[in-house]
């Protein structure tokens, strides 16, 4: 890998590394969500060091370059991320329907009582 991307790559590694971790330290951040991005947010310099693995698999593999392969690999672990996370999404909207839905009971009964006091006091 030549010099100038190690040097581009590190630096938004040091940068991206700092906001995911400033993010966590202010809790903006939900510790299932910060796992994620610092795993993701580490690949950058696995990257670095295995790219001299990543050339041999891609020969292996009979890919061009081994930049292909890096493509491949972020998308594989893009799709994972995205499918962790739509999880987590489906449980959180599963969630707020069923406070939501309690809610409403809580409120109609409340309104229950009152019609009811109305009625004892009159």
């Amino acid at each position: 890998m030549p010099d100038r991307q190690i040097v581009v790559l590190g630096v938004f590694f040091v940068i991206s590394f700092a906001f995911v971790l400033r993010m966590i330290v202010n809790r903006q951040l939900r510790e299932v969500y910060a796992v994620a991005w610092v795993f993701v947010t580490l690949s950058i310099p696995a990257t670095i060091v295995l790219f001299p693995l990543f050339a041999r698999a891609s020969f292996f593999l009979g890919l061009r370059s081994p930049f292909t392969l890096a493509v491949f690999v972020g998308f594989v672990i893009s799709f994972g991320l995205l499918l962790h996370f739509s999880s987590l999404n489906s449980g959180m909207q599963k969630n707020l329907k069923n406070c939501i839905q309690k809610i409403a009971l809580l409120e109609a009964e409340m309104k229950e009582l009152s019609a009811k006091k109305a009625k004892n006091e009159s």
